[in-house]
């Protein structure tokens, strides 16, 4: 079983080199035997899926809020959410047992909402450096921005780590494609740090030198997005996720790619859940479990539907 590579014609970048090759080999046969619920989807991806490089660049970047308009309807949605929030609180229709809860999370909205303002104009970008295209025939590809790559580390061998990450994470990206089913909504503040989370789950169970060099180096790029404004702030949350749930990643992995596909039936549940990950990424313990407590519920909620289906 062999990955299809292909050079991109219009940004042509070089050739991957045999370590590379090995590299990038490995770590795609290793996601066949981690878990079965991967196996067909990453089977799949193997057989139909090109692996592009490409030498894009210029557009080739993941710009948060360049748009001030985008930037404030962000700080309209985060607004109405807290009127609305302390409408309820004020007219007594949360539960006694729920207030307190209810008034934590107002207190995060707030603080969040203040540094959504305080960014107003300094949006950061970061690099793009994969990115997964979907077709149903047999031409789906997972495009690796080489060049893109190779600036951010600036150094040969941290660029085949950072591109066997990368790589990983596309895949994910594939499975919770098809798992969840062609026609479900993506949630990207859920889908993002989700799929991070399992390309460090893979890393941490290869064994070889250079899957190890590559699990530390994920570790700092990953966290290092939690310092950008928007949604990018978010994926550092795959840290979170694995370092405290490492050995519950089936049942995390699975359900979310079961249930995404229902999470356009609980919108303000996603919202409420967005703004706890970004515009900044929550640096305390505290909030980050209430992160977590916040996708679990997600995660029942759409659990239940499956079951009634």
């Amino acid at each position: 079983m062999k990955l299809k590579y292909s050079i991109d014609k219009v940004h042509p970048t070089r050739d991957l080199t045999s370590s590379e090759k090995v590299f990038l080999q490995g770590l795609a046969e290793y996601t066949l035997f981690f878990d079965k619920s991967l196996f067909f989807q990453v089977c799949n991806l193997l057989q139909h899926t090109e692996l592009v490089l490409s030498g894009e660049t210029e557009t080739a970047y993941r710009y948060e809020f360049t748009d001030p308009d985008e930037l404030n309807k962000e700080i309209e949605e985060l607004e109405e959410m807290i009127r609305e929030l302390e409408d309820k609180l004020d007219r007594g229709e949360i539960s006694y047992w729920d207030r307190q809860s209810a008034r934590v999370l107002l207190d995060i909205l707030k603080t969040q909402l203040e540094k959504l303002r305080n960014n107003l104009g300094n949006a950061q970008s970061i690099p793009l450096m994969g990115k997964y295209c979907h077709n149903h025939g047999y031409d789906s590809k997972v495009i690796l921005y080489l060049n893109n790559i190779a600036a951010y580390t600036g150094d040969s061998y941290k660029t085949m780590l950072l591109m066997g990450q990368v790589l990983l994470h596309e895949y994910f990206h594939s499975f919770y494609y098809h798992a969840g089913g062609g026609s479900r909504m993506a949630i990207k503040c859920v889908e993002e740090p989700m799929a991070e989370f399992g390309s460090l789950v893979v890393l941490d169970n290869v064994i070889s030198k250079e899957a190890i060099d590559a699990y530390y180096y994920a570790l700092d790029f990953i966290r290092e997005k939690q310092n950008c404004v928007g949604i990018t702030a978010a994926y550092g949350f795959g840290v979170y996720l694995f370092k405290k749930y490492k050995t519950d990643f089936r049942n995390l992995i699975a359900r979310y790619a079961n249930v995404s596909r229902l999470f356009d039936e609980h919108a303000s549940e996603v919202k409420a859940y967005k703004y706890l990950l970004y515009p900044i990424y929550p640096s305390f313990e505290s909030i980050e479990d209430k992160t977590y407590e916040r996708l679990e519920d997600l995660l029942k909620s759409g659990e239940a539907k499956v079951n009634l289906l």
